[in-house]
């Protein structure tokens, strides 16, 4: 351990704070803000990518795995 804060593992708080820049620990650099989409693909396709799991999961396909979510409102 660093004891460096990395961020948050909650996905809804993440995403929430990679988008707006805000969270639990105040407001960081607006600049680095990023989309809806990126910080959705921060948490799905990517992470897939990175493990070499892209074939099986990530994405919402035919023939991947169905391990989702579904909301009924904006999550934020």
């Amino acid at each position: 351990m660093t004891g460096i804060y990395l961020g948050n593992i909650d996905p809804f708080k993440a995403i929430y704070a990679a988008v707006t820049r805000q969270s639990d620990m105040g407001i960081f650099e607006p600049r680095e803000a990023i989309s809806v989409r990126d910080a959705l693909r921060m948490w799905t396709i990517w992470p897939a990518q990175a493990t070499g799991e892209d074939k099986v999961k990530g994405t919402i396909e035919i023939g991947k795995y169905a391990d989702m979510t579904v909301l009924s409102n904006h999550f934020f």
